[in-house]
């Protein structure tokens, strides 16, 4: 997330510097920048997360770590190591 923040904040200012400079004004830069706004704001709207994979004993990976909901060990019911 840093990684793409920081891109932005190197990309954004050239390619409105850029337009700028062949257009002789700040429009088509904004209107450039709202859409990718709204493009930004759809898609996590619309990907949805990964399924959960199996390994070889048929439980989710989710369930094999020890510690969550499946697991038995003593994260996940409360008991205390010596």
């Amino acid at each position: 997330m840093l990684t793409a923040w920081s891109a932005a904040g190197v990309a954004g200012p050239l390619l409105i510097s850029k337009i700028k400079d062949s257009t002789g004004e700040y429009d088509t830069a904004l209107y450039i920048i709202a859409g990718m706004l709204v493009v930004s704001c759809v898609i996590p709207l619309i990907v949805r997360p990964p399924a959960a994979m199996e390994d070889e004993s048929g439980r989710a990976h989710d369930e094999a770590r020890p510690g969550t909901k499946g697991d038995a060990g003593p994260a996940a019911t409360g008991a205390r190591s010596a």
